[in-house]
């Protein structure tokens, strides 16, 4: 259906660069004839607001992000109610933000609202707020500097805005509302997949590096012994199980400035992965690095000489009497950061680390271990890579669609006749969608990832 969108029969200059052109019958209006800068305070005892970019502006209390608390007199603040616009100090980067619940915000905040509401759409101009176009727009009314940055209001209150007629409005909502559902799918069973294929990831080298199957026949071994080891249970007859400070040492990273590591072109390891570049190596290569402080025992593997800041652990050939390639998908499935001690600066604790019992096949068998995992983990990483670049595409879709049907570009009131202005069961799918990739119930989106499939097909 989106691909059946069509232009307006006719269109005129709209006065405003960010707007370019709009429909014939659209009208422009300055923001300030559309809505009143609001100013009233006095309320202390009504609850804290967070404007955010994502959810709009909400109660502190349920903005599961961090926010600055409000130090000032709470009889200083600004009352916004439900339909309100706020613009914050971050609008010029997120738009504009709808209010959806009541309550006390930021003296520097503007908080705004639409003078008559019977004849314009509150929803139509939430979407356009935070349309690309229009955080464009805000730029050109930013003060200020650095954190003491905002939006002249008085100045974007003499801009123009569209205003459609009320009937293009409803039908603009209608559409967008339509098709956000059908992509916030989409792009959650997207996510659901990822999830999926990292999962299969992880369990695959486990069962790998742990003996559940042999890599060069796809069956069993064919015999199995206790290994002594609570979580392992049982490995392959002719597996060691040994201390991991026979298998390999783990030695410290190097000091090394923030300051001088942007020049060279030797990566720079930290805990994370690269932070820069310099013109020296501390490692030969193939090289693990091991996150020791702010990522415990993060394993990291480059084919290449680098240089390892004093965050991490390495480990080259030099100090491994293993395959270093198993090694690093063996430290993959050991978690080290188990191993880490609470401190005033807390890290990875070598000792500790090296106590650990780990299993260790013979050479050839390591080897093969580690081509095997090579060869599938590369498979599902092309796959998630894939899965990923499809998100983005819908995500840059939407963002798209808003912004040229909100202003315009297409018209959609024939389209919008027939498409429902709530789909509770799609809702409901998409929120059980959304909780499993936090951790929720994954029962309830067993076929929806599927199901998306053909969502997509007829969006």
């Amino acid at each position: 259906m989106i691909s059946d969108m069509k232009p307006y029969p006719a269109y005129k200059n709209s006065g405003a660069d960010w707007l370019g052109k709009v429909p014939d019958q659209w009208i422009l209006r300055r923001m300030k004839i559309l809505f009143s800068e609001i100013d009233e305070r006095g309320h202390p005892t009504e609850p804290l607001l967070a404007a955010t970019q994502t959810k709009g502006v909400v109660k502190k209390e349920e903005y599961n992000q961090r926010t600055v608390l409000a130090l000032q007199n709470l009889e200083s603040l600004k009352l916004a109610v439900v339909n309100d616009y706020v613009i914050s100090l971050r609008s010029f980067q997120g738009g504009i933000e709808r209010v959806y619940q009541r309550g006390i915000i930021s003296p520097a905040y503007t908080v705004i609202r639409l003078n008559n509401a019977d004849k314009t759409n509150i929803n139509y101009y939430a979407k356009l707020f935070k349309t690309s176009y229009y955080i464009q727009n805000l730029k050109l009314f930013v003060t200020g500097i650095r954190q003491g940055q905002n939006i002249d209001y008085t100045k974007l209150s003499r801009t123009l805005l569209p205003v459609p007629p009320l009937v293009d409005q409803r039908a603009i909502v209608r559409f967008l509302n339509w098709a956000d559902r059908r992509i916030k799918l989409i792009i959650a069973a997207r996510k659901r997949r990822i999830q999926l294929l990292e999962e299969y990831r992880q369990v695959l080298i486990n069962d790998a590096v742990t003996g559940k199957f042999d890599v060069r026949t796809g069956k069993p071994y064919p015999a199995y012994k206790d290994s002594g080891v609570e979580w392992l249970s049982k490995v392959p007859e002719g597996w060691e199980v040994v201390r991991l400070k026979r298998v390999a040492r783990l030695a410290y990273g190097d000091s090394l400035p923030a300051d001088t590591r942007s020049d060279g072109h030797v990566p720079v390891f930290g805990s994370n992965g690269p932070v820069g570049y310099h013109n020296q190596a501390n490692t030969l290569g193939p090289v693990i690095i091991v996150g020791r402080k702010g990522s415990f025992g993060k394993v990291q593997y480059s084919t290449k000489p680098v240089f390892a800041i004093d965050t991490t652990f390495y480990i080259d050939k030099r100090y491994a009497n293993a395959d270093l390639r198993w090694l690093y998908y063996l430290l993959t499935r050991l978690g080290l950061d188990s191993n880490s001690k609470d401190s005033a600066v807390p890290g990875l604790d070598r000792e500790d680390a090296y106590a650990r019992l780990v299993f260790l096949p013979p050479l050839p068998e390591q080897r093969a271990i580690a081509e095997y995992l090579d060869r599938e983990t590369q498979k599902i990483d092309a796959a998630i890579e894939k899965t990923k670049k499809s998100i983005a595409l819908w995500e840059e879709l939407r963002t798209t669609l808003i912004a040229d049907v909100v202003t315009g570009k297409y018209d959609v009131r024939e389209l919008a006749e027939s498409l429902p202005e709530e789909e509770p069961e799609l809702e409901a799918k998409i929120g059980a969608l959304e909780a499993s990739l936090q951790g929720g119930e994954t029962e309830a989106v067993e076929g929806v990832v599927e199901e998306a499939e053909t969502v997509e097909e007829t969006a």
